[in-house]
């Protein structure tokens, strides 16, 4: 009797296969632990280079602290950030900044003012040199690539009182200006808030010092920094918000308010300012509003692509009544 190779291979596949499931599915399964839960890790905020060479993402547990990575897409190279979180690339793609945030051991059942600040890490990925931030409460890079800009938390200071402090919690902060060429950085401090046009030419920002005298709205010409700051507008108590370019006829539209402890939504006003010129102008204010509306100080601007339009929006006066009793 011939032995039959293709049955004896067919029953030992079937064996083998009934030893395996009957191992597998004889098991008890373990059950789910508490550091289990902890260590389950979720990936996110993902981020290409431009030059599609490099990727990074942040990696971030339950009750640990997470991390970053940087890959190249050839797989030779990676950099691992330790608590970095949300990368972003410089648009040239030699480099990328991480948020760092506090350890979950100092943050964890703490208030949000007794909470350490954010760093920022910016990454080199030519050679994989890091430089640090303290204190970050935003960091991003300029369009062309040639500037970090990093602006600064406020932070207590122990030497001063109480009140002081109070002051500085109600006052700008510090900007960075960092040249990525060789890491040279300006600082222009008491910023509230900036806005920098997308061909990297203009800086606009708005001072707010605890003193209040040099208050007000200023810009600066990036190409040529060895010119003095430029006033836009610092006469009285204002603020300033929703700025809009249009970076074909460097124009920025922005609004104004009176800067009140109980702001009045009937103080903003709409301006426009070309880089160059020595005063803005006034386009819309309060007069213009439609009957029961007002015109917010947030508002959305957008400019139409030639620059002969911008387009913004009023608001609805919202009324209480009172019933009278009977």
């Amino acid at each position: 009797m011939a032995f039959n190779y293709s049955v004896f291979r067919s029953f030992s596949a079937a064996f083998l296969l009934f030893l395996f499931m009957t191992h597998v599915y004889g098991q008890q399964p373990r059950t789910m632990t508490l550091e289990d839960i902890m260590n389950f890790k979720n990936m996110g905020n993902t981020a290409l280079s431009e030059d599609g060479k490099w990727m990074a993402y942040e990696v971030k547990m339950e009750r640990n602290d997470g991390y970053g990575m940087i890959l190249s897409t050839d797989k030779t190279t990676e950099f691992r950030i330790e608590r970095g979180e949300k990368p972003v690339f410089s648009i040239n793609s030699r480099w990328v900044v991480f948020t760092i945030v506090p350890p979950f051991s100092e943050t964890e059942n703490k208030a949000a003012s007794e909470r350490p600040g954010n760093q920022a890490v910016l990454v080199n990925l030519e050679n994989g040199k890091q430089s640090v931030f303290e204190d970050v409460k935003s960091v991003s890079f300029s369009n062309d690539s040639k500037l970090l800009i990093v602006h600064h938390r406020v932070k207590s200071d122990t030497l001063l009182t109480r009140s002081q402090n109070e002051k500085l919690k109600k006052a700008g902060t510090e900007l960075k200006l960092v040249k990525l060429e060789d890491l040279r950085t300006e600082t222009i401090p008491f910023v509230d808030t900036w806005t920098i046009d997308s061909l990297s030419r203009n800086l606009v920002y708005v001072l707010k010092d605890t003193l209040k005298k040099n208050n007000g709205l200023y810009y600066l010409q990036i190409s040529a920094r060895d010119l003095p700051a430029y006033v836009i507008d610092t006469a009285g108590s204002y603020q300033y918000g929703s700025f809009s370019w249009h970076e074909k006829k460097s124009v920025l539209a922005y609004m104004k308010a009176v800067d009140e402890e109980k702001p009045k939504t009937e103080t903003a006003e709409l301006y426009s300012f070309s880089i160059g010129k020595e005063l803005p102008k006034l386009m819309v204010s309060q007069e213009y509003a439609p009957s029961g509306q007002y015109l917010p100080f947030d508002n959305t601007l957008t400019w139409s692509n030639d620059g002969r339009r911008l387009f913004f929006g009023f608001r609805l006066q919202q009324y209480s009544s009172i019933t009278p009793e009977k």
